[in-house]
């Protein structure tokens, strides 16, 4: 493996290498009575727990993974081992065969009703008193219930890990948007410092949050093999056959609340409960908890809100995300309470969201506007009239209320959400940091040392369209490599503060040396960096980048009473997120992620849907998507995006149901797919 050498993951290769496959039970779980391999030639092998010659745990915060299943099976297609030779079609074929007998059962348990003792987390976050329902106000109380499935990633670039060992140094090659986190936990494992590892950046096509911890998982089994067998190995992961065995994205079952004044047509406060489940491996539970609670509380400030979450494990694959889903649908569920708020008070629906999302913090200081008074005006009027909204709106409720019943056979319905993203920082707990090197020698050409060697090609192509607008260079003449130095509590490149964080940094470094190069002249070189500490706000350091990204979105869609199934959708999403440096990806991404949030909302779980989603697939093929990218001249940086196109997407399919079923109970089958290869390309 050479440095700097940038290639797919899949056409890695080193002289001698020999390949491995993970051996999953995939039958039972429980104890583990006997793992049965085909009979293996020549020159393949297995490597079980009871063969490492390391500690064979990975420690993630206060988690602790096993490297393989050595005693105990604690979900189906958990690995117990790896099958490694020099063919990767065999390799695959035997770890495929062999058969792990445990003494258990497949059944998991189910994470809306638990007992205490799987509670992996629990939260509790009162602010305020709930306002009692009088009869003199008479208040309107919304009750809602969504339950949301735990969802695949969705990822183009391949995965796996390859480890090579020089002496006591251990070259690795795998796709990661965290690569000190590869590096400390390794480090952990093997009692070696971070600076005796050398990992190389690959080529990955996207930013999907599935390049989180697990990577890390797969370098220490791939690091384990070489050094058994003294010789590199390359794991291999087979999307087609272990795509169900993979982390998955958070579900969530969430209760939703609201209490306004019939006579002010005020929020008066809100309440929750959800329960979100986290597998077998409670990663960083409490963390998502604590910040979804508070991103939840963010979005009414100054009002009461009680909101009560818990993290469940439960028997199943862990989930992998960063990101949980409970965010997106707490605001969607205060979106839709919104629209039935607007309905029963005779209101605006777009007046009310702007004035109930306008709410001043009261908390903070006179003069000092909540994060939450945020211009939706701009962004969102042109898209009210050009879609013409408010007369769709009228007449399609006009046709529900004459006929409640909806004996027509095709309903239309039609939905207006709001939503806010701003920066949030929780990983890791002590200081955040992210910092840029850029040099120009007297060739002009640039070369950035930076963690965004390891970030996706859409990343890497939007800082290359920065950096040559400010130093005035081809494209051609930029190079990214690693950093020489690395500091393990860098921030992850998937989190959406993080890339704007980057952005920024990127842009600061460029200028600086935009600006020397004509006084030191070539070659020169500039130093930028960015800390946030876990006690800090993180508005004292990122004030510019803390504003909120806005977006406002609308679902237009024709419902078949007889068929049951949407016949027609239209899409209209409008976002400013600052900056946007390349907005014919940035178009493309929030178009994937629309569709990929729109088809978890539709597609069933039940074993005979199949034919049902293959139809919705169809459908929203051919869907019309109108994407706007608001042109934020005042911007020089990115923002972060986050979940805002789910929001969005998720609240607007809730307004939806809301008026075709005349219901306040909503179940969606699936989560919408991450969101972050949006944030990729339009960072």
């Amino acid at each position: 493996m050479q440095k700097n050498e940038c290639i797919p993951f899949d056409q890695l290769e080193v002289p001698g290498m020999l390949y491995a496959c993970m051996i999953r039970a995939t039958a039972q779980i429980g104890h583990i009575l006997a793992i049965r391999p085909p009979a293996l030639p020549s020159g393949y092998s297995i490597l079980t727990a009871d063969q490492l010659p390391l500690r064979n745990e990975l420690k993630i915060s206060s988690v602790s993974i096993p490297v393989f299943a050595s005693d105990t099976v604690s979900y189906e297609g958990e690995t117990v081992g790896l099958i490694i030779g020099p063919d990767p079609l065999l390799v695959e074929e035997f770890a495929s065969s062999t058969a792990v007998e445990c003494d258990g059962d497949s059944v998991h348990r189910d994470w809306r009703m638990f007992p205490s003792s799987r509670i992996a987390a629990r939260l509790n976050l009162q602010r305020g008193k709930m306002p009692e329902v009088s009869q003199n106000d008479s208040p309107l109380v919304f009750n809602s219930y969504v339950s949301i499935e735990p969802g695949e990633f969705s990822f183009n670039s391949g995965i796996g890990a390859l480890a090579e060992w020089d002496y006591d140094k251990l070259k690795l090659a795998c796709p990661t948007l965290w690569p000190e986190h590869v590096r400390s936990s390794l480090a952990s494992i093997l009692e070696a410092s971070p600076s005796d590892i050398e990992l190389l950046p690959v080529l990955m096509n996207d930013s999907s949050e599935f390049y989180f911890w697990y990577p890390s998982l797969l370098a220490a089994r791939a690091a384990f093999a070489a050094w058994t067998l003294k010789r590199p190995v390359k794991l291999i992961v087979s999307i087609k056959r272990e795509r169900q065995y993979l982390p998955r994205v958070q579900g969530i079952s969430l209760w939703f609340k609201s209490i306004w004044s019939s006579k002010t047509s005020r929020l008066l406060g809100i309440e929750c409960r959800f329960s979100i489940p986290t597998g077998t491996y409670s990663v960083f539970a409490d963390k998502i908890l604590r910040k979804t609670a508070h991103l939840a509380a963010d979005i009414v400030p100054g009002l009461p809100v009680s909101i009560t979450g818990f993290a469940i494990r439960t028997n199943a694959v862990p989930m992998g995300a960063i990101e949980s889903p409970a965010s997106a649908a707490i605001y969607a569920m205060l979106q839709a309470h919104i629209a039935q708020a607007a309905r029963a008070l005779d209101r605006d629906v777009f007046e009310l969201s702007q004035s109930t999302l306008s709410r001043m913090d009261t908390s903070k200081k006179a003069g000092a506007p909540g994060i939450a008074e945020i211009p939706f005006a701009k962004i969102a009027k042109p898209l009210l009239e050009k879609t013409d909204f408010m007369r769709k709106y009228s007449a399609y409720e006009l046709v529900h209320k004459r006929n409640p019943g909806g004996k027509e056979a095709l309903l239309r319905a039609i939905s207006f959400s709001l939503a806010y993203q701003g920066a949030s920082d929780f990983l890791p707990e002590s200081a955040r940091k992210s910092e840029v090197r850029l040099s120009l020698d007297r060739n002009l050409k640039a070369h950035v040392e930076s963690d965004a060697a390891f970030a996706s090609e859409r990343l890497k192509a939007a800082l290359t369209t920065l950096i040559a607008d400010n130093l005035k260079i081809p494209p051609a003449h930029i190079f990214f490599a690693m950093q020489k130095s690395p500091h393990p509590d860098s921030v992850p490149l998937m989190s959406s503060s993080g890339i704007a964080m980057l952005g920024d940094i990127v842009r600061r470094a460029s200028a600086r040396v935009q600006r020397l190069r004509f006084r030191e002249g070539l070659p020169i070189s500039a130093h930028a960096f960015s800390s946030v500490r876990a006690q800090e706000n993180s508005t004292n350091v990122l004030s510019k980048i803390e504003r909120p990204s806005l977006g406002a979105a609308i679902i237009e869609v024709e419902y078949d009473t007889r068929s049951r199934i949407f016949q027609f959708i239209r899409i209209h999403i409008s976002v400013n997120a600052g900056k946007i440096l390349s907005p014919l990806n940035a178009k493309s991404a929030i178009r994937a992620a629309s569709i990929n949030a729109m088809r978890s909302c539709l597609v069933s779980t039940s074993p005979n849907a199949a034919e049902r989603n293959d139809m919705y697939d169809h459908i929203l093929s051919r869907s019309t998507i109108a994407i706007e990218l608001l042109d934020d001249e005042k911007s020089t940086i990115p923002r972060p995006v986050g979940d805002i196109v789910h929001s969005l997407v998720l609240s607007c399919f809730l307004g939806i149901m809301q008026q075709l079923n005349e219901t306040n109970r909503f179940i969606l089958p699936f989560r919408p797919v991450s969101a972050t290869i949006a944030e990729g390309a339009q960072q």
